[in-house]
């Protein structure tokens, strides 16, 4: 994390370390949308919906072909020689064990999502498939397959293309951990110390705090759900606030008592195992012969239909909307995820080498999230559908939030199952203020600078503030939509991202193909000006980056 994988940054006191314009920008940006959605609900969700609404139909293409440059890009990096680059020094080892980091990249990049959406996601496919009649055979062999592809390797490319290049100028160049440092190559470090860096950087913090967020109000609505759901605590917004204020006070305390860093590495480590347990008792006590046979199944058809489904945007309307409701909507989401979750897994991940973190991120992830989504919302539709029971469809159809427990409640020990899950919920809460706080203050620090304690747990303070006020104006889902919509422009940011990298990537090798140590490519970086110099020929532009 910050104080471990930057240790070349100072801690300064209090606001001396924070990029002041940037605060500027971003929070003005952040309360006026805020302010207006909590002060005019009515028209400002009518005005956010309807540019949502303009944006599928106009941009779908757009969130496809971003995700699949990314997916393009990193396994371009992992498989030629640019995979043996190492995040740091050409002999540097792992920050972190590998068990450590794929917990902790995991927690930041999913957490309280997939326990939302694991029923929720395969029982809605089943029930309302995008073609054809629910509640049958075909639309449960849809239904997982779907979720596979909302839940796969689409979005973690994204976030291991723009954590890599992140990690890579943070790490191996020892820039500023902010997206505008990845664009040096690209624009020169003029560009990108001026408006053109602070745009970028304050659209970055705006899409991270309102990512983070609607899903501390969404774990928070699903923890008041299962309390409703199994004690009969009913799920009010003051129940959902008292929740956000006792995450918020656990934060605190906790990251007083062992320092932030730690506190992440706990919860991490404690969710993953939680989630395992978990998983493990629902597979032995369920339907496990179905459970392995619609597994392997499912993911057959993710694999067989994944280069249609990625580039698929509804074109005509055969499904009527639902793909703009569910799969543009996924990836929009992801790309709003980028900068929280891809400036976490690049602080975490110094030492290892681009081809370790982009399959480690792209790979295990996933295939973690298949066997739980299989698991139990495998094991909802297979309740559903060969078992006769309705609960669970009854539970979907009051609250979206309450299929996960709907379906904890068909099999034995279920008070014992549905209080793991709710522990689980409030310790991803924890984690995400955690990890929030953590990435927000290094998007805001002045370069060399490190926030201190203080000024993390403040902002770990306003993320959930925001989540409380949300929830309690109801104005969550407006914010929600809002950073789906910032992911329209921060989608051009990652495109040139890519093109940034690239650049950078291709100075890593000398003509005889031996490849430079740090300390020449940080002298390099110093000596190269990258201003794009126009009317000079490629010729002239190699001799003076290789000079």
């Amino acid at each position: 994390m910050a104080e471990n994988s930057n240790k070349e940054a100072t801690k300064g006191r209090g606001l001396e370390t924070i990029d002041k314009t940037v605060l500027a920008i971003a929070g003005i940006v952040c309360v006026v949308i805020i302010a207006l959605t909590l002060g005019f609900p009515t028209q400002a969700e009518s005005l956010i919906q309807g540019m949502n609404s303009a944006i599928i139909a106009n941009f779908a293409w757009f969130y496809n072909v971003t995700l699949v440059a990314c997916m393009v890009f990193v396994y371009y990096v992992a498989f030629s020689r640019y995979g043996k680059v190492r995040l740091g020094g050409n002999d540097e080892k792992p920050l972190h064990k590998f068990g450590t980091w794929f917990f902790m990249l995991f927690t930041a990049g999913m957490g309280v999502g997939l326990l939302f959406y694991s029923v929720a996601e395969p029982m809605s496919v089943f029930i309302a498939p995008p073609t054809g009649d629910g509640d049958t055979i075909q639309s449960a062999q849809l239904a997982l397959r779907q979720s596979f592809m909302h839940w796969g390797i689409t979005p973690w490319v994204g976030y291991a293309a723009i954590g890599g290049a992140l990690a890579y100028s943070s790490h191996r160049l020892k820039k500023p951990a902010v997206i505008s440092s990845v664009y040096v190559p690209l624009v020169g470090e003029k560009a990108t110390k001026g408006v053109f860096g602070r745009i970028i950087d304050s659209l970055a913090v705006i899409v991270a705090v309102f990512g983070v967020t609607t899903s501390l109000g969404l774990g928070a609505m699903q923890v008041a759900g299962g309390l409703e759901y199994q004690f009969g605590i009913p799920a009010t917004t003051t129940i959902e606030v008292v929740i956000i204020v006792g995450c918020t006070i656990i934060f605190v305390v906790g990251s007083l008592i062992g320092g932030i860093d730690k506190a992440i590495s706990f919860c991490s480590t404690l969710n993953i195992w939680v989630m395992i347990a978990l998983t493990a008792i629902i597979f032995i006590i369920g339907n496990t012969p179905f459970l392995l046979n619609y597994f392997t199944e499912s993911f057959g058809g993710y694999i067989s239909n994944f280069i249609t489904q990625s580039f698929s945007a509804d074109t005509f309307n055969e499904t009527n909307g639902w793909v703009g409701a569910w799969t543009i909507f996924f990836w929009a989401w992801w790309i709003a995820w980028i900068p929280f979750t891809g400036g976490f897994i690049a602080k975490i991940s110094k030492g290892r080498s681009l081809r370790e973190f982009i399959l480690g991120v792209t790979l295990c992830p996933c295939l973690f999230s298949f066997v739980f989504m299989t698991v139990f919302g495998g094991s909802a539709i297979d309740l559903t559908l060969n078992g006769g029971v309705t609960a669970i469809q009854d539970a979907l159809t009051q609250n979206t939030a309450l299929g996960l427990f709907a379906t904890l409640q068909q099999f034995p020990f279920a008070v014992v199952t549905i209080v793991l899950i709710l522990i689980l919920l409030l310790i991803f809460f924890v984690a995400h203020l955690q990890v929030g706080s953590v990435v927000i203050c290094e998007m805001l620090s002045k370069p060399g600078t490190e926030a201190p304690i203080a000024i993390k747990l403040f902002w770990g303070c306003v993320l959930g503030a925001i989540a409380a006020a949300l929830l309690l104006a109801g104005g969550l889902s407006s914010i929600q939509t809002i950073s789906i919509i910032g992911a329209l422009p921060f989608g051009v940011v990652v495109i040139g991202g890519l093109f940034a990298f690239k650049k950078a990537l291709s100075l890593e090798f000398k003509e005889d193909g031996t490849q430079r140590t740090q300390d020449e490519m940080i002298e390099l970086y110093a000596t190269t000006d990258f201003t794009p110099k126009f009317g000079k020929n490629k010729e002239e532009k190699k001799a003076e980056a290789t000079a």
